[in-house]
């Protein structure tokens, strides 16, 4: 059973809960978001992934580096590195806290994501060895961040729901 931290709405935990069921309930959990550039000073390129098809939900679509859930108890950035590395096989990076965004999610297969996000970022060389789960991730590529932008505007179901927001906290 995979367990997660439900939290307030100023992050704090306030226990626990089954995965599925906190999605299917909508419940306010704690999550990250990872988000990997060519350069945190002046960024023009991201790391997106393709989430793989058979994912819980929103299978198929494109989204940030790398996010996920930290176990009760785990220390947040600690669960980022050890989540980049079982995504995309990616260690050794250093992870620069960005902030925090929240939102309220309608997902696929009936699920919500109802998440208070620290979301984490990370210089990374556009020559990186990528190592991609093919339980995770379909396919990763580098896309220019104003092309993101335009293709967001126009064509948002191609990315997952909480890209913008995630996108938000470091560019506002």
């Amino acid at each position: 059973m995979n367990t997660i931290t439900l939290v307030d709405l100023e992050g704090l935990a306030i226990g626990s809960g089954e995965k599925m069921a906190v999605h299917q309930q909508g419940l306010l959990h704690l999550a990250f978001s990872i988000l990997l550039v060519d350069c945190i000073k002046n960024p023009k390129k991201t790391i997106l992934q393709k989430r793989a098809e058979h994912k819980y939900h929103s299978g198929g679509l494109w989204s940030n580096a790398c996010c996920g859930h930290p176990m009760p108890q785990e220390n947040t950035a600690y669960a980022a590195k050890r989540r980049l590395f079982e995504e995309l096989g990616i260690h050794g990076i250093d992870l620069i806290p960005s902030g925090t965004t929240m939102y309220r999610l309608n997902v696929s297969n009936g699920l919500i994501e109802h998440e208070y996000n620290q979301v984490f970022m990370a210089e990374m060389p556009l020559t990186q060895v990528i190592t991609p789960n093919p339980e995770e991730l379909d396919h990763w590529k580098w896309m220019d961040l104003e092309e993101l932008t335009q293709d967001l505007a126009h064509n948002p179901h191609s990315y997952s729901p909480w890209l913008p927001h995630v996108l938000h906290v470091h560019w506002t």
